[in-house]
């Protein structure tokens, strides 16, 4: 296994950076800042990626693969490694609500960990010849020019040292918070205020003796619901999101979770409390701004939908293969159009994947009416197969 099992070093000591001008630099490690400087790097640009955090390192998310995205690693040609390195294939889906315990085939889904495929990534990314740097915090200056002066000028800054670096362009996929802008307005987000938290921890499998190599179970309660599935690594992802009042009154992620799923009656999975939880940030949100000058947001930073159905992902992978073209065009000449252009497949492609994600986001706030669903795709099987279908592809 590659780089998964070490943490990546840098390819460039840091006081290389001083002064230095770059034709992309891509502030965010994940699937879409790792995934855009592959593709960049193999037009020619100079690229650097830098993350905030030591490489690699698990992320909140429920490590499923659609269709969508299952395409979009092939074009990138990572896809046959991922498996490679033991990425789990799902071919059913098992819904448990309070009273209703259902198992579908589903079409097939890749489960993986986020440290094993955004290592895979950035290890590409450098192959490509990007250049890497964890532990390092990239802050976008604040521009007070009306001019376009040709390049963007960002803060780089590790335990040690600080330096400013300048780029033709500057990709901003470091995830919902996006710390890289504090500095810079006009790029609120509107979070929906009924809005979940995410929580992910991964198990040893070893502890799930009844978790199935090949189905994804979802579990449904009043407070929230939680996703487990088995994952690289002889590992168990359990991905789940929580109202966050709720959250507050189990005092942790694990009483949580293991209150979920004792309201579904499933009591011999014992959710282990040592377990290290991760959290995220309310995660429905949008951004009012996709891009500025010389600046384009990716993935999560664009904005996230519930729930943890893989469209996540697809959507950062997605939004990396169409930033391209634009991205390639700002290393010459800078016009607003480009901002507008990435502004309008947003908004398209938004509308497009995420329409499925927010009517299943709130039938699930709702466990009864979900109920009434699985009724009603046990007597319309078509009705079943369009909605696994939309859910997973």
């Amino acid at each position: 296994m590659i780089a998964n099992c070490r943490a990546m070093e840098a390819t460039l000591a840091f006081s290389e950076l001083r002064d230095s001008t770059w034709d992309v630099l891509v502030i965010g490690a994940g699937v879409a800042g790792a995934s855009a400087a592959i593709l960049l790097a193999r037009t020619g640009l100079k690229v650097l990626i830098v993350e905030a955090k030591k490489f690699p390192r698990e992320k909140v998310c429920g490590g499923c693969l659609n269709q969508r995205a299952q395409d979009s690693l092939a074009r990138i040609g990572v896809l046959d490694e991922l498996m490679k390195h033991g990425a789990v294939v799902l071919n059913e889906l098992q819904l448990q609500l309070p009273r209703t315990n259902v198992i579908w085939p589903m079409p097939k889904m890749i489960s993986v960990r986020r440290s094993t495929l955004d290592s895979l990534l950035v290890q590409t990314a450098i192959e490509a010849g990007a250049y890497f740097l964890p532990e390092t915090q990239g802050q976008l200056i604040a521009d007070k020019s009306d001019s376009d002066s040709g390049v963007r000028r960002v803060q780089l800054s590790n335990r040690e040292n600080i330096v400013h670096v300048e780029a033709r362009c500057v990709i901003v996929a470091d995830g919902l918070t996006r710390s890289s802008l504090r500095l810079e307005s006009g790029w609120d987000t509107s979070v929906q205020p009924e809005s979940r938290v995410g929580v992910q921890a991964i198990a040893a499998r070893s502890d799930f003796s009844k978790c199935d190599s090949q189905r994804l179970r979802m579990i449904v309660g009043k407070h929230g619901y939680v996703g487990i599935s088995a994952v690289d690594g002889e590992r168990v992802d359990i991905a789940a999101a929580i109202d966050p009042d709720f959250l507050k009154r189990m005092r942790g992620p694990g009483n949580a979770v293991r209150q979920v799923l004792n309201e579904c009656g499933l009591h011999d999975l014992d959710i282990n409390c040592e377990l290290v939880w991760l959290a995220t940030p309310l995660l429905t949100r949008s951004s009012r701004q996709t891009a500025a000058r010389r600046v384009f947001l990716l993935g999560d930073a664009l904005g996230y939908v519930e729930p943890f159905t893989g469209e996540g992902m697809s959507w950062a992978l997605a939004s990396a293969e169409a930033i391209v073209p634009i991205v390639t065009t700002t290393q010459s000449d800078w016009s607003d159009q480009l901002a507008n252009q990435w502004g309008q497949w947003v908004q398209h492609r938004s509308k497009a994947s995420q329409r499925t994600c927010r009517l299943l986001s709130r039938c699930l706030r709702f466990p009864r009416i979900t109920a009434w669903m699985v009724y009603g795709c046990r007597w319309l099987p078509p009705l079943r197969r369009e909605l696994m279908r939309r859910a997973s592809q």
